[in-house]
């Protein structure tokens, strides 16, 4: 065997592995083992699609965990090298990555497919689950392009308000989340997952709960809340690492009580 077989056979061995590895790891419902070959059923099988996917790299094995309403759209755009080059994508890691190895160095493994509405907490999910190399933001939300609806508003103003309980209102809060009705009763996380959720200069999601664990709406960053709350970033984070309410009636979380919550405020 000539030296440049040699090296096609133990390029072709790696990324072999590379992607078996990822497979068994994320247990995907489909795998295209070659981006830019597979590319005409990948686009034929998702028209209309939404979902969680991943892309990995054959090279280095690397992932990213990405979502879509439209995976075909989002698979196309990658697919297409002006897409890419476009001043407002080419800062994008996943972007970068793209141009520098070639779509033909990857593969792409579909995750699920998943309802609109959940789209973001279980994009989260499995961000928060595979530590993928290539998401900037260790969570599915960014603030960029981020409207307030009427219903948000009336929220802000709300938790704007110092609100002062009764001693009767905060004894029946009390009562209601004593032992297994506090949605943190018997849980418990690794201390990566610890150290993870409440590092302050991350940029995470908040999850916005009120006193009978009810989810209201998802911010994409502390620092979204505190700015339109007239709060600060470490009393918001505080108020997430202690599991206490905030202003005696709101709950803050960086991680959902349950993974299939859906916002009452979803937009």
């Amino acid at each position: 065997m000539c030296n440049n077989n040699i090296e096609s056979f133990y390029s072709l061995f790696i990324k072999t592995c590379f992607l078996i590895g990822q497979v068994k790891l994320i247990n995907p419902i489909k795998v295209y083992s070659n981006f830019k070959e597979d590319r005409l059923q990948l686009i034929k099988d998702h028209k209309n699609k939404v979902g969680i996917y991943c892309l990995v790299n054959l090279i280095n094995g690397h992932i990213y965990i990405g979502s879509s309403t439209n995976i075909q759209v989002r698979m196309r755009n990658y697919l297409n090298n002006i897409f890419l080059n476009n001043k407002k994508n080419i800062n994008m890691p996943i972007v970068k990555t793209l141009l520098k190895y070639g779509q033909n160095n990857f593969a792409v493994l579909i995750i699920e497919y998943v309802d609109v509405k959940k789209l973001a907490i279980r994009e989260t999910h499995f961000i928060y689950k595979l530590f993928p190399y290539y998401n900037v933001l260790k969570q599915a939300y960014s603030s960029v392009g981020y409207k307030l609806t009427e219903d948000i508003k009336q929220m802000l103003s709300e938790l704007v308000k110092n609100r002062v309980h009764s001693d009767l209102t905060k004894s029946l809060i009390s009562k209601a989340l004593v032992g297994e009705n506090n949605p943190f009763y018997n849980k418990s996380h690794s201390l990566e997952s610890k150290l993870r959720m409440i590092e302050v200069k991350t940029v995470y999601p908040v999850y916005v709960y009120n006193s009978y664990r009810v989810l209201q709406v998802i911010f994409p960053s502390v620092k979204t809340l505190a700015k339109l709350i007239n709060s600060n970033h470490p009393t918001i984070v505080k108020s997430i690492k202690n599991h206490v309410l905030f202003r005696g009636e709101w709950y803050f979380s960086n991680i959902p009580f349950n993974l299939y919550d859906v916002p009452l405020i979803s937009n």
